[in-house]
């Protein structure tokens, strides 16, 4: 285990060097039981499988965010054809997306429609950024 404290049985001996435990610190290692070792191990596979988990959760959290604001990049640089490919698959199953009150659209064509050929109005980022500072 990494940053775990390694404890050694020692004293000092007549010359005042240290000495370290011998038959006595393995007697010690010996008596553990073998139920003991298999429920020590045990634990540590359910801390490794948890640990697992959390860092699958992580992982996957980050790619959705990246996702996300790949994706919303692109929409407040009207760069929307570069969307399309994020957004799904032709003929993909399911495909549900809405848009303020726009509608509910749920083919792979309508979800596109929203995608292409949005205008650019001018000096929509110049205005966001006057406006901010």
């Amino acid at each position: 285990m990494i940053g775990a404290t390694l404890v050694l049985e020692t004293q000092v001996n007549n010359t005042g060097r240290l000495a370290f435990g011998g038959a006595a610190g393995n007697a010690k290692v010996a008596a553990k039981s073998d139920a003991d070792v298999d429920a020590k191990i045990a634990r540590l596979e359910a801390l490794i499988a948890e640990l697992d988990k959390k860092a699958t959760r992580s992982n996957d959290r980050g790619l959705i965010e990246n996702l996300f604001s790949n994706y919303m990049y692109r929409h407040n640089a009207f760069r929307d054809e570069e969307i399309i490919g994020m957004w799904v698959k032709k003929g993909t199953p399911g495909i549900h997306a809405q848009y303020s009150n726009n509608g509910i659209y749920n083919t792979w064509e309508s979800v596109t429609s929203c995608h292409r050929g949005r205008s650019i109005p001018t000096g929509k980022h110049a205005k966001f950024w006057t406006e901010r500072f």
